[in-house]
């Protein structure tokens, strides 16, 4: 993820993530192989659902180490963590690890402001809040101003679970809560939320309606369980070429009536007013074009 100035959270306001490729039952090689090769935006290991009980220490002794070998490369990339509940005996055994190792960031399971709070205590400066329980999703705005929250992520399964729903193909299910979390995420400045994990590592044409059906209430990314994954996510969350030319013409179009002092300018045969010449420049800065 890279910074901008400026966030509500008072710290930083990051670059939306079109993927975030999860690492489970973490083992040395997969995950250095992520972190060397993979296209996505950020990678993230994890420790609580994919780990057995019985590896728990293992896997955390091996990020431990992971994480400490990196810690003096200035040029390294991003590694955040999922620990176990920081409510529980293994989320805090986890977090006192990884903090004093220096990780950089954490996914915090099961968020809420508290939650996100003991995070911070022991020296974590980036999170992303997954939000994957009623009180989390109730809470959502609160968790998305917490400081050092650079994003937040829906935990889809663990949220059904508590809400006794079955997982509908169209997503209506959760239709409230990806809207909720979208406006959360706008409203405290940060990007559109990641969405849930979609597990048919073949089905693309699947992952690709649910990447439509989130983009179209706000979302801005997905989470990934396979390289095939992160492409999938990176080409349908930047803006396709016609789109950046048109965004192009549109913001020169509208700039040049401002200057001239007109509010309003003909573009391809339909009218542009400010909030179409904004949607333009958001196309070109998700396309990393200069306006």
């Amino acid at each position: 993820m890279v910074s901008d100035p400026g966030s509500a959270n008072g710290e930083r306001a990051p670059r939306r993530v079109r993927s975030l490729l999860w690492v489970g039952d973490t083992a040395a090689g997969p995950l250095e192989a992520a972190l060397a090769g993979s296209a996505a935006d950020l990678v993230v290991a994890d420790l609580e659902d994919t780990v057995a009980g019985r590896r728990k220490h293992e896997v955390r002794e091996l990020l431990r180490e992971t994480i400490a070998a990196r810690a003096e490369d200035p040029q390294r990339r991003a590694l955040f963590v999922r620990p176990n509940p920081l409510d529980t005996s293994l989320g805090r055994a986890d977090l006192a690890v990884l903090a004093e190792a220096g990780v950089d960031g954490l996914v915090v399971p099961k968020a809420t402001p508290e939650v996100l709070a003991l995070a911070r205590a022991a020296g974590v400066a980036r999170l992303v809040a997954l939000i994957e329980t009623a009180e989390g999703v109730e809470r959502a705005g609160e968790s998305a101003r917490c400081p050092g929250v650079e994003l937040i992520e829906l935990g889809a399964m663990d949220l059904a679970l508590e809400l006794r729903t079955e997982a509908a193909a169209d997503g209506h299910d959760l239709l409230y809560t990806r809207s909720r979390l979208a406006i959360a995420s706008r409203a405290a400045g940060l990007p559109g939320p990641v969405d849930a994990i979609f597990p048919d590592l073949h089905d693309s044409d699947g992952y690709l309606r649910a990447a439509a059906r989130g983009r179209a209430l706000g979302f801005a990314g997905m989470p990934c369980l396979s390289e095939d994954q992160v492409l999938l996510a990176n080409e349908f969350f930047t803006p396709d070429p016609d789109a950046v030319e048109r965004a192009g013409r549109i913001v020169a179009a509208y700039d040049g009536a401002v200057a001239r002092g007109e509010g309003v300018v003909e573009v391809d045969g339909s009218v542009v007013e400010r909030p179409t010449a904004e949607r333009a420049r958001i196309v070109l800065q998700e396309a990393g074009v200069s306006a």
